[in-house]
């Protein structure tokens, strides 16, 4: 039988409520995910039950926790609803209402179509976020509730998932994937970041930081972020290149990118610009190098397999190809700027 960590456990009994049918969500994830049926202990004061998620966060990785004290209120439309947030040293978490399933699972099992129009809706989604925090965001990070985005953290995971990917090329368990695939990107790498954050000049909003498909939850045609540890002031190119690096039909990555690019320039902002587009290409290598890395982490843990490993290896390395062509034409001779 599952049980609750003691924190949210002590805290469910302090505010009279039960926890009932609790159960550990597995795949990809960092922290710890339980999901459980709460009812009041005195079914006179209150009826009904609700279904609840915890978030029980690993110390390395609880960064979340300010953002969603500062911010969860001014957010709301745009996560689960907080129950609560707990704080100490023996126990950091984050109790919510369960927001629905994954973007990546509702994908997975509908038509292109419906792919298509969920995709949309979710794109301007996103937009609404950035183009409605844009003015607030500049406060919040004056504020020091919302960081500027921190450039020397990208090298950092950057470094981890190319050893990552030279460890595994030396593995030779996923066909296809060979070494010189891995030396080219550290080439690539070379030469991308130290020019990294000139690249990536323009109006900055808060941007969630993490919308990969996994992180987006949808019910009842609400959508809903989750996991805003990485939560940052910075351009909102950044954002739609987490979210489509995770788009591998490139039907869909088109009609994703399109949507979002038309609800941005419908709320005002520039995104035709050359600058735009550097932005975005440059987001793009970064976030695509960085989810590579965790990538393999599923392939380590057993989440996806060799075979999925190697489709997405595909996809990614000649998406992070494209972008680099673009924008070090000098060195390629192929440039879409």
């Amino acid at each position: 039988m599952t049980d609750l960590p003691a924190g949210i456990r002590d805290w469910l009994v302090h505010n009279g409520w039960n926890a009932d049918d609790v159960s550990l969500l597995h795949g990809g994830h960092t922290a710890s995910l339980y999901r459980f049926c709460a009812r009041k202990i005195d079914p006179e004061r209150q009826s009904g039950s609700w279904d609840l998620i915890y978030k029980h966060c690993v110390p390395s990785r609880s960064g979340e926790i300010p953002i969603l004290q500062a911010l969860s209120a001014e957010l709301a439309d745009f996560m689960p609803d907080i129950l609560t947030v707990l704080d100490s040293q023996s126990e950091r978490g984050v109790l919510m209402n369960n927001g629905g399933s994954t973007l990546k699972s509702i994908l997975a099992d509908s038509p292109e179509p419906e792919s298509e129009i969920v995709l949309t809706q979710f794109a301007q989604f996103l937009a609404t976020l950035h183009l409605s925090c844009a003015k607030k965001a500049k406060v919040w990070n004056e504020r020091h509730a919302l960081p500027s985005y921190p450039f020397d953290s990208s090298r950092v995971y950057a470094n981890d998932a190319l050893k990552r990917l030279s460890w595994l090329a030396n593995q030779h368990i996923v066909d296809g994937f060979e070494q010189a695939q891995v030396e080219a990107l550290h080439r690539q790498a070379e030469s991308f970041y130290p020019s990294f954050e000139s690249r990536v000049s323009g109006v900055s909003t808060l941007t969630h930081g993490d919308p990969h498909l996994d992180n987006v939850l949808l019910r009842n045609h609400v959508f809903h972020l989750i996991d805003w540890e990485f939560a940052c002031l910075a351009t909102p190119e950044r954002d739609l290149a987490i979210f489509l690096q995770d788009v591998l039909d490139e039907k869909l990555y088109q009609t994703a990118y399109t949507a979002y690019i038309s609800a941005m320039m419908r709320g005002g902002w520039s995104m035709l610009s050359r600058e735009s587009k550097a932005s975005y290409l440059s987001w793009l290598f970064d976030n695509t190098l960085m989810m590579l890395g965790w990538e393999i982490e599923k392939l380590s843990n057993e989440h996806v397999d060799a075979a999925t490993f190697r489709r997405v290896f595909a996809v990614k390395y000649r998406r992070m190809e494209e972008a680099y062509d673009a924008l070090f034409p000098s060195l390629t001779q192929n440039s879409s700027l």
